[in-house]
């Protein structure tokens, strides 16, 4: 067999020609790509869409030029064609999720809601970080009702349970302590031991119930009125004198700019102790979340907290709380927080100065989807307290280290029910003994959620 030599070189020279011309091409597209990135990001958007739409011919079709086409055109106001971009993005991407949302939101907003509703279908909530599922509420409430901003979304549980606790009396681990100022006896006699009656620690069998419900309502695009009501009862088999309750009232609003959501409420408890009222709270809470991407935010927050007791005002106070936290997705089916705080307990009542306190935590806490309904979840509080003067029983200042653990196992039984076994270790080391204590508490809940979507 014979060889053209010539022939041979020249379809060599244009394939080496074909291959560097698109390697050059593709060069060229990451550059335009990561320049339209960058544009987005100092919050250029008419120039990103203006750098990517003059290469519409050539790229349209290829899921990150579209994406980034679309968040271009979004952000400047181009809707219309804002949305095609990213219906292309799903047609070689159905799993983006962002593009998704986005689509849905721009289909509604041109009537097109029942389509918007059938790309929202595709995404189930266990999929989505906090986000994505807020901004998937928004959007099916604004397909509910477009017009005039009156969407209710309703959240609520049911919980009973009961275990045994080791101390529910919160008593100290000695039955009886010597304490300076109550144990003083002439010389040469020994102090004293206290005995301390109902406050001794005793373990017991507790029952619980307790019901819970979360409203938001649209006021506005992205914008919610919040509120969220907790009730609960917990029932000791023999000591009812430590019997508590407690109802939570807290509302506020929410809203979302982009990648951040801001948040301001107030917050109300009542707190009783054997059917008595033992303390009420009200404060106010401000809070920022900022979503990096779909797997991490960052979360601030300042609270103040004002503590009334009814029976013994001397022991009334204030609470300033500042914070962070960090939430994080962990592969497909864990979650991952980190929070730390510090702040201050100042008393109303300046003759009290050793009811004032210093404070800092911190708590980290995980879950983690075993299977399809069974979730494993654990949680750990660390706070240290330094008092500020002399304690008036101990002549000594106080100081405390609160730790608290737990573990839960989470089973999905049907829909809505689910099963759970908790423990939960506390442990409260203070260099007065009469404030350290142990505590083990074992229970089987059983809770019923329900919704309105």
């Amino acid at each position: 067999m014979r060889f053209n030599l010539k022939r041979v070189s020249r379809v060599s020279l244009l394939a080496v020609a074909l291959t560097t011309f698109a390697n050059l091409s593709s060069a060229e597209e990451a550059a335009d790509l990561s320049e339209a990135q960058r544009l987005l990001n100092e919050g250029l958007p008419e120039q990103a869409a203006i750098l990517l739409q003059a290469k519409i011919n050539n790229d349209a079709g290829n899921a990150e030029y579209d994406y980034l086409l679309g968040l271009a055109l979004y952000q400047s106001g181009q809707t219309g064609e804002a949305m095609f971009a990213f219906e292309r993005v799903l047609m070689s991407n159905p799993d983006n999720i962002d593009a998704r949302l986005k689509a849905a939101r721009l289909n509604i907003e041109r009537g097109n809601t029942e389509y918007a509703l059938e790309l929202l279908q595709a995404l189930p909530d266990e999929t989505l970080n906090h986000q994505q599922r807020q901004e998937k509420i928004n959007i099916q409430a604004y397909a509910n009702n477009t017009s005039n901003w009156v969407a209710l979304s309703a959240h609520g549980y049911f919980l009973g349970g009961i275990g045994r606790d080791s101390n529910v009396s919160s008593g100290p681990n000695q039955s009886s302590l010597i304490i300076p100022v109550l144990s003083r006896q002439p010389p040469p006699l020994p102090p004293k031991p206290v005995q301390l009656g109902a406050a001794t620690r005793a373990q017991d069998t507790v029952s619980m119930a307790e019901a819970g419900l979360s409203l938001q309502k649209l006021v506005g695009k992205d914008t919610w009125l919040t509120s969220d009501i907790n009730l609960h009862q917990s029932t000791n088999n023999i000591r009812s004198d430590v019997d508590y309750s407690y109802a939570n009232l807290n509302a506020g609003i929410l809203t979302y700019r982009g990648s951040d959501s801001f948040g301001a409420a107030l917050l109300g408890q009542s707190y009783q102790v054997a059917g008595t009222t033992y303390r009420n709270s009200f404060g106010a809470n401000l809070n920022w979340t900022h979503f990096f991407d779909n797997k991490i935010s960052l979360t601030g927050y300042v609270q103040q907290l004002n503590f009334f007791y009814p029976t013994s005002p001397i022991n009334n106070t204030t609470r300033h709380i500042t914070g962070t936290s960090v939430q994080s997705a962990v592969g497909d089916t864990g979650r991952l927080q980190f929070g730390i705080y510090s702040g201050r307990e100042d008393v109303h009542d300046p003759s009290k100065p050793h009811f004032a306190f210093r404070l800092w935590g911190a708590n980290l806490s995980g879950s983690i989807d075993l299977s399809p309904v069974l979730t494993l979840s654990a949680a750990a509080n660390y706070e240290p307290r330094a008092h500020n003067t002399t304690d008036a029983l101990y002549l000594i200042t106080r100081s405390d280290s609160l730790l608290i653990t737990g573990t839960s196992l989470d089973y999905k039984s049907g829909k809505n029910w689910h099963v759970i076994p908790s423990y939960t270790y506390t442990r409260n080391a203070s260099n007065t003994q009469l404030y350290s204590y142990t505590r083990n508490s074992y229970q089987l809940q059983f809770k019923r959620d329900f919704d309105n979507d």
